[in-house]
């Protein structure tokens, strides 16, 4: 099974991403975790001329469910991973929540948009 992880950019390269990272690959284990975070999938970018989610909605197509780590305390996401999420329940693919260490599947109604002028701090596990 191949996941994609969606996590905010200001994650990446963090101890928490990795943390995060651990904790999918103790939940479905024996998945290929794909991270956008991966220097070859930002040559795919570049090199593929997309121009906004594009890309990125086609890498997380090619997946069969997507993990997503709120930014946020309150358990809201970014307009990217919102966006990625969103995409993903319209092709009717499972989409989760990661949270204190935590999953829970979510449908559209249970997606959460973070908002301009929200505070944008990740929170432990």
């Amino acid at each position: 099974m191949r996941i994609y992880f969606a996590h905010p950019m200001p994650q990446y390269n963090s101890q928490y991403e990795k943390l995060c990272h651990d904790q999918i690959a103790k939940e479905f284990p024996d998945s290929e975790i794909v991270n956008p975070n991966d220097p070859a999938y930002s040559r795919g970018y570049k090199l593929s001329g997309s121009r906004g989610m594009e890309y990125w909605h086609q890498l997380a197509e090619s997946c069969d469910i997507l993990v997503a780590v709120p930014f946020t305390q309150n358990r809201k996401h970014g307009s990217g991973v919102y966006s990625e999420m969103v995409h993903m329940t319209r092709l009717g693919k499972p989409v989760y929540e990661l949270h204190r260490g935590k999953f829970r599947e979510l449908d559209y109604a249970d997606i959460r948009r973070l908002r301009v002028g929200q505070p944008r701090k990740f929170h432990l596990l």
